[in-house]
C-alpha cells in the first residue's frame, strides 16, 4: 500500500491526525501499536 491509501484506511478507522504521520506511524495507527 502506498502512504495515499494508508491515510485513506486510517481515516476510515476514526485514526486522527492521519495527515501529518508517516507511512510507518500510520501502519503502527492502523494496527493498533499505537493509542488514538
Amino acid at each position: 500500500m502506498n502512504t495515499d491509501e494508508l491515510r485513506d484506511l486510517a481515516r476510515e478507522k476514526g485514526i486522527s491526525g492521519v495527515h501529518d504521520m508517516r507511512k510507518e506511524e500510520l501502519i503502527d495507527a492502523i494496527s493498533g501499536k499505537r493509542g488514538s
